[in-house]
């Protein structure tokens, strides 16, 4: 799962997470985000590295209707399955 934050003020509904791990992206939308608040999208994935593997996960929250400031909505992590 990813926790997705709504940095703006006001509510945000429909807001699409996506996660690419390796060759493969998952969706999720979550309904809504309270101003300030966060969302949990919780997002299956089919194929798992092996235990001990580094790989590239990118967490992307696909921009909502209005929202101005968008370079804050994706986001590259390095991690290590275990």
């Amino acid at each position: 799962s990813v926790e997705v934050q709504n940095g703006g003020t006001v509510e945000e509904s429909g807001v699409v997470v996506v996660v690419t791990l390796e060759d493969e992206e998952v969706r999720e939308t979550l309904p809504s985000i309270p101003p300030g608040g966060t969302a949990e999208a919780r997002l299956a994935l089919g194929a798992v590295p092996e235990a001990g593997t580094e790989v590239s996960l990118e967490v992307l929250g696909e921009p909502v209707a209005g929202e101005a400031i968008t370079d804050d909505n994706e986001f590259t992590y390095t991690v290590v399955f275990g």
